[in-house]
């Protein structure tokens, strides 16, 4: 015969273990039965061994929807070694458009998809005690406990394979994941440092602020355009022309470089950084169809000495410019006399 005062501490415990989500507590799947699928179903229990990721993301956050090949990529590595990754829609309303959004992204969005929609019970038994700060946020799941609050971005295959080897190798992929994201974020507590350093001309304090985002995350993609600015800020022409090399090519450098062109600290600057910068534009601006963005550069191409490039500019935006005339709607072309 059960004892009534065991029989509640087990219901209350089981109740709880439904709901907790924070890092170490066990968890059961039934806040993912209640949820609207949209590929896939849910799981009804966490097979032992096998790793989960609930993936929470919106169709409008654009970290999102800048994760899916990430996590649509991990799914198709691992889905078939023990890896399950779930990506569950929070936050918005509209089963219908989610549903058209996951269907528009085929194959690249492979795993399962679910819809919790705004104010589901998901977000309380869930995202809340998670301590979720915002989206993208994943939790993952090992034997029916959460091992893993985190961004998915620090999710790297080197720590999926080492969550999915269990033991040992998943206490040190825990451990490196979250010492990642405390880099990050120390990262970007010094980066206001860096900047206002830059602004303010202090050349201590600008040292002080680039050694330190290089000591907490000498891997981070951008400290390579923020060693750019560090040196030119420095006047440092020749450390600072082979990463404007490096870099013309990069997307991510595109604004850096036009904004170096457009920076007074340049007037002192040798001719030959000045050329490497404006050709460094110019590669960034290949494939450029704005017509002000050619004139921006045939202006700096001038003003280096490349008549030639400048001359060369000027035609393709003029062409460009009577181009987009030619085949204007024939009232524009009254309208504008």
């Amino acid at each position: 015969m059960n004892h009534p005062i065991v029989t509640t501490i087990v219901a209350l415990a089981l109740s709880a273990t439904a709901s907790a989500q924070k890092e170490g507590d066990l968890v059961r799947p039934e806040s993912l039965t209640r949820l609207q699928w949209i590929k896939g179903s849910a799981p009804t229990e966490w097979k032992p061994g096998q790793v989960y990721i609930l993936e929470c993301w919106a169709t409008w956050c654009g970290p999102c929807i800048g994760m899916i090949s990430h996590l649509d990529e991990l799914h198709d590595k691992y889905g078939e070694k023990g890896l399950t990754i779930i990506g569950v829609n929070v936050w918005e309303d509209g089963k219908a458009m989610v549903s058209d959004f996951v269907a528009d992204q085929g194959d690249g969005m492979s795993y399962a998809v679910a819809f919790a929609g705004k104010g589901a019970k998901f977000e309380t038994e869930w995202l809340k005690p998670a301590g979720a700060p915002g989206i993208p946020f994943a939790s993952v799941v090992r034997d029916g406990k959460v091992i893993l609050n985190i961004n998915p971005r620090f999710l790297t295959t080197e720590v999926v394979e080492g969550l999915l080897a269990g033991g040992k190798s998943a206490v040190t992929a825990v451990a490196n994941a979250k010492e990642a994201k405390r880099k990050e974020t120390e990262f970007y507590k010094i980066l206001p440092d860096f900047h206002n350093a830059i602004a303010d001309e202090n050349r201590p304090a600008l040292e002080k602020a680039f050694a330190g985002l290089r000591k907490v995350a000498p891997d981070q993609e951008t400290l390579r355009i923020l060693e750019l600015r560090f040196h030119v800020a420095k006047r440092d022409w020749v450390a600072a022309k082979p990463l404007v090399d490096q870099l013309s090519t990069e997307p991510a450098a595109r604004q850096v470089i036009s904004d170096l062109n457009s920076s007074g600290r340049l007037r002192v600057a040798p001719d030959s950084f000045k050329r490497a910068l404006v050709a460094g534009l110019a590669r960034q601006y290949k494939e450029e169809s704005d017509p002000g963005s050619h004139q921006f550069l045939s202006i700096k191409q001038w003003q280096v000495g490349d008549k030639d490039g400048a001359k060369l500019r000027s035609r393709l935006k003029n062409n460009s410019c009577c181009n987009s005339r030619q085949h204007a709607p024939r009232h524009r072309q009254v309208d504008e006399g």
